[in-house]
């Protein structure tokens, strides 16, 4: 049996998920980690922990209003309605 594995599909999740670690570094310096976590109501240590911003974190960062959810985490599709 014969597997066709499109290349092009698997480097842009290769790609968007280093962007989305480079948007976690972004988001947290322009919120700082400790006041993220004060923020978010959870730990100073879970935001360090963080390698990408989990999609309920996520959404909880686009309420601040700085980022939306799809910026944050161009590795995950968001389909719901809003």
């Amino acid at each position: 049996m014969l597997i066709k594995v499109n290349l092009n599909d698997n480097k842009r999740f290769v790609d968007n998920k280093l962007l989305a670690e480079q948007r976690r570094d972004e988001v947290v310096t322009k919120y700082g980690g400790r006041n993220l976590a004060r923020l978010l109501g959870i730990s100073h240590p879970a935001v360090s922990k963080w390698k990408v911003i989990p999609p309920f974190r996520a959404f909880q960062i686009e309420s601040l209003g700085e980022f939306k959810m799809e910026y944050i985490r161009p590795d995950f599709n968001f389909k719901f309605p809003r």
